[in-house]
């Protein structure tokens, strides 16, 4: 069963999507021992409390930090008890457009997005979708536009029933150096894939 917030940003991975180098880090003692973090000046985190404690409040995100600033913060983040997804620094100021693509039961796709710069949170904390669009199963992709190489990215993964989270960058980035990344996929609430199953 693959239910932490951690696993499942592991997961884009997994089924061969383009996602962040990150690394789980769980104390100071984790931070301050970190090969990956004494490679790197500056990071993007993500925060979660573990899954039991309190799943559905929206934690900090510091989508750029340099190195010295995590260490002056992480005492506090983990003071609240949460836990981090330390991540090479993506700046959230080259991305072009971010949000989400739900893969149904049944195959059919739909994308919604925020346009411009920002992280995918404006989209899923706070609602802000620019385009929706909707494809149905087996239509034709024009691979072209970004929008649709996003969808068919996705697609190739055959997983349905679950949502994911990404953005488009004017640059590439993550561990396959490429514009469109993957940051965490999810359950879409019906339960019918066979990830997130008890």
């Amino acid at each position: 069963m693959l239910r932490s917030k951690f696993q499942r940003v592991r997961l884009p991975r997994v089924f061969g999507l383009n996602a962040e180098n990150n690394v789980l880090i769980t104390s100071m003692h984790d931070l301050k021992i970190s090969e990956f973090v004494h490679q790197r000046k500056a990071f993007s985190v993500r925060t979660f409390w573990p899954d039991k404690l309190m799943p559905n409040i929206v934690t900090p995100h510091l989508p750029t930090i340099t190195k010295k600033a995590l260490f002056k913060k992480a005492p506090e983040l983990f003071r609240a008890q949460l836990q981090l997804i330390v991540a090479d620094q993506i700046d959230p100021k080259d991305c072009e457009f971010r949000g989400c693509i739900h893969i149904n039961h049944f195959g059919d796709a739909t994308i919604e997005i925020a346009i411009g710069p920002g992280t995918v949170r404006t989209v899923t904390n706070e609602g802000k979708i620019d385009e929706t669009l909707t494809y149905p199963n087996g239509c034709k992709l024009d691979l072209e536009h970004h929008r649709d190489y996003c969808v068919e990215q996705c697609l190739k993964t055959g997983l349905k029933s679950v949502i994911f989270e990404f953005s488009f960058y004017n640059i590439p980035i993550g561990w396959k150096q490429e514009q469109f990344i993957c940051w965490e996929i999810t359950d879409d609430g019906t339960k019918m894939n066979r990830l997130f199953k008890e």
